[in-house]
């Protein structure tokens, strides 16, 4: 799975933060988990790098970047994913007391597509 965190540049993340426990506890695994050699947690990719990773689900959060199905159509035209699913944000980036009914939800999101 792929899913961005902002746009121009393209940005994502590795394992072992917030956003990719929530991705990896719903099973959806970032094809970015390992990171990029000499990048910390966030990191710029460029669209034929994500294309290269070839995920089939990207998930499009709506924070801190508001990505819209516009968004997942360039993805697609970029060569980007088979399946799109748009996200509250919150619930992928946002922890404390929310985290069992968001995980909740993610799991029903990224299932639907599935």
């Amino acid at each position: 799975s792929f899913c961005p965190i902002w746009r121009r540049p393209w940005m994502t993340f590795r394992a072992g933060t917030n956003i990719g426990d929530m991705m990896a506890a719903v099973g959806a695994a970032n094809v970015f988990a390992g990171g990029k050699p000499g990048q910390g947690d966030f990191f710029e990719v460029t669209l034929a790098e994500v294309a290269a990773a070839a995920p089939r689900l990207v998930l499009l959060p709506d924070e801190p970047f508001v990505f819209e199905a516009k968004h997942g159509e360039e993805l697609r035209e970029a060569g980007v994913g088979e399946r799109f699913v748009l996200l509250d944000g919150k619930d992928l980036a946002w922890y404390g007391p929310r985290i069992p009914a968001a995980l909740e939800r993610l799991s029903q999101a990224v299932a639907e597509v599935a």
